[in-house]
């Protein structure tokens, strides 16, 4: 029968099953323990809670970002993340959209489409601007909210 090495504790001194036990406590303790959430909010910001009310079930195309977050909320998006979700036509249409290109006008002639979230400044913020189809109805802060023209 081998006889199984002692450990040793900090000072070289063979350590006691009880301090072993008590190390072994306080890790799990600490790793187990749930750590203080920084700088998340579980309020929406006003511009997707303002999306949501105004889409009314109907889907939303949004900015990566913003299409993230009117997901999470519940609301309808037309295309996000994961984009292979999506078939490739509109993977295509959403990336040239997020681009500002040209061929992304072809996410706002969508129909379905009457709300689009997008950030300030952004290729795609310009590229809904030009839109004659879509007007400003607010800006909060660096998002802002294009409702179709009736």
């Amino acid at each position: 029968c081998a006889r199984r090495p002692e450990r040793r504790g900090v000072r070289g001194r063979p350590r006691s099953s009880s301090a072993t036990w008590f190390a072994t406590a306080d890790w799990k303790t600490r790793a187990c323990r749930p750590r203080p959430r920084r700088h998340r909010s579980r309020a929406q910001p006003p511009a997707i809670t303002r999306a949501l009310t105004l889409a009314h079930g109907s889907p939303v195309l949004a900015d990566s970002l913003d299409a993230e977050r009117l997901a999470l909320a519940g609301g309808r998006i037309w295309a996000g993340n994961p984009i292979d979700a999506f078939s490739q036509r509109v993977q295509r249409i959403y990336l040239d959209f997020l681009a500002g290109l040209g061929a992304g006008r072809a996410a706002l002639m969508q129909p379905a489409v009457r709300v689009v979230v997008v950030g300030a400044g952004t290729a795609s913020a310009s590229l809904v601007a030009r839109d004659p189809g879509f007007r400003l109805f607010a800006s909060y802060g660096n998002t802002a909210v294009y409702v179709r023209r009736r």
